[in-house]
């Protein structure tokens, strides 16, 4: 992380509004960016680790039915 990193000041759950979707499943995807270091999450924001992550397809394994 650099002082340059880009911070979004939403909780999970407006973010869950703007969204269009659930609080819960919001923080969901936000914990599993985290845990691949994506972002860091404290209260109140979401800070951008790796952008260049963001802009590789997203696939929720847990989503796919087999």
């Amino acid at each position: 992380e650099t002082e340059s990193s880009p911070v979004v000041s939403l909780t999970h759950e407006k973010l869950a509004t703007l969204a269009g979707t659930a609080r819960e499943v919001v923080t969901r995807h936000i914990s599993d960016l985290e845990k691949a270091g994506v972002v860091r999450v404290e209260r109140g924001q979401i800070i951008l680790l790796d952008a260049e992550a963001l802009t590789t397809p997203y696939v929720d394994c847990r989503a796919q039915q087999i």
